[in-house]
């Protein structure tokens, strides 16, 4: 079975001990950097499958960190960690590309099972659709890479959030489905989602598709209940 690498970086070197020599224990291959600084330079030696990084760090905290590595184009899954449960926080992570978010102090058994979730959805997810392909207005959605593809543009790829709801919506054109429904559903997929996420992963979608995102044609806002993913221009 291949190994899984991670890289942890936290300024808590109690913390990176711990989570280092649990990891292990359970077949990663992990290694730790104290600042992002250590991590980029770990990174340019190291593919990692996947990063567990703090939110408060002295220098470059993780939301800023984060924002540059989807600035490079660079979307390695992000698992952040932190002590605050301000839910500003996750909204903002969720703006620019964390995939799962987890509170601190944490139970071990937790982070294990959010980092195996996190790196089994693409092969889960590809089974369940059999690697389709979606034209979404101008766009090829392909499922299998995970990105969107324009005619006149390289292809974007999709933070684990983007991929699951623009999956759901897909999967049901021309149907209004209400935030509880598409919560209900993305937490199917094993993801972890509350209510105002939606708005922010269907704000992000909206960059990614529409012409106009403060117009939508793609997908629109039905006031009251929720949100439709249009192929019909009449709706």
């Amino acid at each position: 079975m291949q190994t899984h690498n991670i890289l942890l970086v936290d300024d808590d070197a109690k913390l990176r001990k711990l989570v280092k020599n649990y990891l292990c224990e359970h077949g990663f291959g992990i290694e730790t950097a104290m600042n992002t600084k250590q991590a980029i330079m770990k990174m340019n030696i190291t593919h990692y499958d996947l990063i567990l990084l703090d939110l408060m760090m002295p220098g470059e905290d993780g939301l800023s960190f984060c924002q540059r590595l989807r600035a490079a184009k660079n979307h390695i899954p992000i698992i952040m960690l932190s002590a605050r449960g301000d839910d500003v926080d996750k909204i903002i992570g969720l703006e620019i590309g964390v995939d799962d978010y987890l509170g601190k102090p944490f139970n071990p058994r937790e982070l294990l099972a959010r980092i195996h979730a996190v790196l089994r959805r693409p092969s889960i997810q590809e089974k369940t659709v059999n690697s389709k392909k979606y034209q979404v207005g101008k766009w090829l959605f392909n499922t299998q890479k995970r990105s969107l593809t324009h005619p006149q543009n390289n292809p974007k790829a999709l933070t684990t959030g983007e991929f699951n709801l623009l999956m759901i919506l897909v999967e049901n054109p021309n149907r209004s489905l209400s935030r509880d429904q598409l919560m209900q559903l993305l937490n199917d997929r094993k993801f972890e989602v509350y209510d105002r996420s939606i708005d922010v992963q269907i704000s992000r979608l909206r960059k990614l598709l529409e012409e106009n995102p403060n117009k939508p044609t793609l997908i629109k806002t039905i006031w009251g209940h929720g949100y439709m993913y249009c192929t019909d221009s009449r709706l």
